[in-house]
């Protein structure tokens, strides 16, 4: 922590502007070394991985729904966006800025989306979909079945998201990485690093 804001200080006393390379070289080739180490620790099996450093979950969690309609094959129908009841308050605000249609609610068990009714859920859509779990709960730290939810976002071709904004760095924990199994199939995920990995809060 005190790493963290030793470093906070320096970059409000350089106030650097990162709009572009020839404005802060140094910072934005930081910029670029951290990006891509995270993007192959937490997708180690993708060809290319590659990450973005936004100002925080929200940000973070509207880019990773805009890559998903970008790269669903619409053919005229509007991606669905299908997330947990207890899924962060983002999830409709990136749909009403991207002109999608609001997200559907999938029920929880003990705060933890359930899968059978996912699962039925899918099956009752058509067209693109993104499937968006939820890495520790805003209120509870709640994982979902992260494995369990790849299957079903494999099977019915849709885009995985998992907001990890608050789990995500449990990635780094010798005893508590068992529960972020599966975040590997993801195809987007959003990491919070003033959470757990104790940052400056635009992180």
């Amino acid at each position: 922590m005190s790493v963290a804001v030793a470093a906070d200080l320096v970059a409000s006393m350089l106030n650097p502007s990162l709009d572009s390379w020839d404005q802060a070289p140094g910072s934005l080739e930081i910029e670029k070394i951290v990006s891509s180490s995270l993007a192959r620790e937490f997708l180690p099996s993708s060809e290319s991985p590659d990450a973005l450093i936004t100002t925080g979950g929200t940000e973070s969690n509207l880019m990773a729904m805009l890559f998903a309609r970008e790269k669903s094959e619409c053919g005229g129908q509007s991606l669905q966006i299908i997330c947990s009841e207890h899924a962060h308050h983002s999830l409709l605000r990136a749909t009403l800025l991207l002109g999608l249609r609001d997200p559907i609610p999938v029920a929880t068990r003990s705060g933890e989306m359930e899968t059978d009714s996912l699962e039925a859920t899918v099956r009752g859509i058509e067209g693109p979909k993104a499937i968006v779990a939820t890495a520790g709960t805003t209120d509870h730290g709640v994982v979902d079945d992260l494995v369990a939810i790849a299957r079903i976002a494999k099977a019915s071709g849709s885009w995985l998201h998992v907001d990890a904004a608050y789990g995500g760095p449990l990635i780094w924990s010798s005893t508590r990485r068992k529960y972020l199994e599966g975040l590997r199939f993801a195809d987007s995920i959003t990491v919070d690093f003033h959470k757990f990995g104790w940052q400056p809060l635009a992180a």
